[in-house]
């Protein structure tokens, strides 16, 4: 029989985008992070998953994980040498180092994942209303000169359609919409994501804690 291992979402920072303003390391409450001249990178065993470095990191870098046997964790050695986030480990990865997984019934993303390609989605199933998903977008300075906004705006179904950047998305399992949300219609999205999670939080009285 083998033995199993259980699995562990281990924090990492994105060598592409970190700035290395030290902001993390600073207002860590535990030191669960160091870096060297290359990277700035987060102590597995020592991380309490508290988020106090989330919101301050002026890029984001800070705010990504992967999914990882708590037996192969991912060691500061090897973070430090990292010039990119390593891919999330496929299901094969998963059951081959122990971890008791399987495939789930149903995925909640408007299209079906690539990397899931016979799991339906829930619009498919009939419940439309239960699509949600993290999204990710791009946002300027409130007032970033007009000229500048089109500009960009009229980049980002072109910048999306590059195929390295396609095959980039498509191994964080991030997926690009056919026709880009852009400008003022990006602007409702956020505003309908607003007061739509904002109603499932009443709902399920989510409260904030300070």
């Amino acid at each position: 029989m083998e033995a199993q291992t259980s699995l562990i979402k281990q924090h990492l920072i994105d060598p592409e985008i970190c700035i290395r303003c030290n902001t993390c390391e600073t207002i860590c409450p535990v030191g669960a992070i160091t870096h060297d001249s290359m990277n700035y990178v987060v102590k597995a065993d020592m991380c309490n998953s508290c988020m106090d470095c989330i919101s301050p990191c002026p890029t984001g870098s800070i705010d990504n994980w992967r999914w990882v046997p708590k037996t192969q964790t991912y060691s500061i050695e090897e973070q430090l040498k990292w010039h990119e986030l390593p891919q999330e480990k496929s299901l094969e990865e998963l059951q081959a180092a122990g971890v008791s997984v399987g495939e789930p019934s149903t995925v909640s993303t408007p299209a079906r994942l690539p990397a899931l390609p016979n799991i339906p989605t829930f619009a498919e199933l009939g419940f439309p209303s239960m699509t949600g998903s993290q999204w990710l977008g791009l946002s300027a300075p409130k007032n970033i000169p007009a000229p500048i906004a089109q500009k960009l705006t009229a980049l980002m179904p072109e910048i999306l359609a590059k195929p390295d950047i396609a095959s980039r998305l498509e191994e964080l399992q991030t997926l690009p919409r056919k026709t880009p949300v852009v400008g003022d219609d990006f602007v409702k999205l956020i505003r309908s994501q607003i007061d739509g999670w904002t109603k499932v939080a009443k709902r399920a009285n989510v409260q904030v804690m300070v």
